[in-house]
């Protein structure tokens, strides 16, 4: 989640930041192919840590569970998936 929290209440932006909160939920979406621009080996280097796509036609993609009604709007035919895992915030300078 980007530090600025564009798209996110006050509320939402305090409940979601990392400097308010220990381990969050990464969850996983599947979005057709074509509907991201992917840059770089984005799947080659997130191999073994994302779940597998069960079709080459969409791809996988972590998001922060605060993020996921906002994907919903802008992705409409972004899918949920299992699992989900569990990791630190990180807020970069």
């Amino acid at each position: 989640m980007h530090r600025t929290r564009i798209g996110l209440s006050k509320e939402e932006s305090m409940k979601w930041s990392a400097e308010c909160r220990g381990n969050v939920k990464i969850l996983f979406v599947s979005i057709p192919r074509n509907e991201v621009n992917i840059y770089g080996d984005f799947e080659g280097i997130l191999n073994g840590w994302l779940p597998t796509s069960n079709s080459e036609d969409r791809v996988i993609i972590p998001i922060h569970e605060g993020q996921y009604r906002h994907i919903q709007k802008y992705f409409p035919n972004a899918l949920l998936i299992d699992p989900t895992k569990l990791a630190w915030p990180q807020t970069s300078v």
